[in-house]
């Protein structure tokens, strides 16, 4: 029996990964008049800002961000709103890359609204079209605020930079992976 191809029957596919902004970052050199000491002020505790967010052919999808980071219980919550947000969709492929977290007990509830769950092989980003994108975004919200920036700043320019990307910046990056990556690594060259 012949295996069906989710995208030959029309099915959407949507990638799902996290990324995370460590806000608590400084400088570490800086300058000073000749023959005096730079002050670099203590580092404050570690604190990081992660988004889980999906993209498909549509463009930007659902995405959460949440202050520190993602383990199992804010992953499978954030595929249960994933899932109702979705539910005009019928037969979705939903490709994740191999992350531990990702491993959840949510394969029943996936194939019980129609959708399939695919996991991309360990430390392969490049495959990944949803790097691209958070590279984008994070560059655009570097660009945008300073180390020092107020935290509700940076969730606020997060938000406008994130709405900012466009359903065909996306749709550009994933065509441009299934155009020029993945057929290099089906003929298994080096990239």
């Amino acid at each position: 029996m012949e295996e069906a191809n989710p995208k030959a029957d029309g099915a959407l596919i949507f990638f799902i990964d996290e990324t995370s902004w460590n806000v608590s970052c400084i400088r570490k050199y800086g300058w000073a008049e000749k023959g005096e000491k730079v002050f670099v002020p203590p580092p404050p505790l570690f604190q990081s800002i992660t988004a889980i967010t999906s993209i498909s052919m549509l463009g930007m999808g659902y995405t959460e961000v949440i202050r520190g980071t993602v383990d199992h219980e804010v992953f499978e919550a954030y595929i249960k709103r994933f899932l109702l947000s979705i539910k005009n969709y019928k037969s979705s492929v939903i490709v994740m890359d191999n992350a531990t977290i990702h491993h959840i007990n949510m394969d029943s509830l996936i194939k019980e609204v129609g959708h399939v769950m695919l996991f991309k092989d360990v430390y392969s980003p490049i495959l990944n079209p949803i790097e691209n994108i958070f590279g984008i975004w994070k560059a655009r919200v570097e660009s945008n605020t300073s180390k020092k920036e107020e935290e509700s700043n940076l969730f606020s320019e997060m938000a406008k930079t994130f709405v900012k990307i466009s359903a065909r910046e996306v749709r550009k990056t994933i065509m441009d992976i299934e155009t020029n990556i993945w057929p290099q690594v089906i003929s298994l060259k080096d990239l």
